[in-house]
């Protein structure tokens, strides 16, 4: 089985930095996170993160010329539970940026590095809930070309 990556809040990785120093900077903040964080504190750095992963979920859909809040809310979602790091190198990023967009790398679950398939029922199903919400946003876009401007 692959290493586990020290998460906090709502998922959030936690650096080598991080676990270093028992801290890590919630809206500029450095908190002791080792004796647990509030709840007010892992939304506000969710809050903080999404920010991040929206950023390059909309550089992806503007590269596929693709416009819709289901696909982005979708590729959201996909790009929180992998990574940015994980989504640049990614089959599934290059398909939808060269417009294949139904492809079945949305339920791959590869570990970087090793290449190694980590197969999870609940990550598949949450790969799948999130194909079905992009897919659905394509279905309904202007045109019928899926949003394509």
């Amino acid at each position: 089985s692959g290493e586990a990556i020290p998460t906090i809040g709502y998922g959030n990785q936690l650096s080598a930095e991080n676990v270093r120093t028992g801290t890590v900077n919630i809206k500029g903040v450095m908190v002791d996170w080792t004796k647990g964080i509030t709840r007010q504190q892992a939304l506000d750095l969710l809050e903080t993160k999404v920010v991040e992963y929206e950023k390059a979920a909309r550089a992806s859909l503007a590269e596929a010329n693709l416009v819709n809040p289901k696909m982005d809310a979708a590729l959201t979602s996909l790009i929180y539970n992998v990574g940015v790091y994980a989504w640049d190198q990614s089959n599934a990023k290059k398909a939808l940026e060269s417009g294949d967009i139904d492809k079945k790398g949305w339920i791959k679950v590869t570990k970087i590095g090793t290449k190694q398939k980590i197969i999870s029922n609940g990550l598949v199903n949450r790969r799948n809930g999130e194909k079905d919400l992009f897919m659905e946003g394509y279905n309904e876009s202007p045109l019928g070309s899926g949003g394509r401007v």
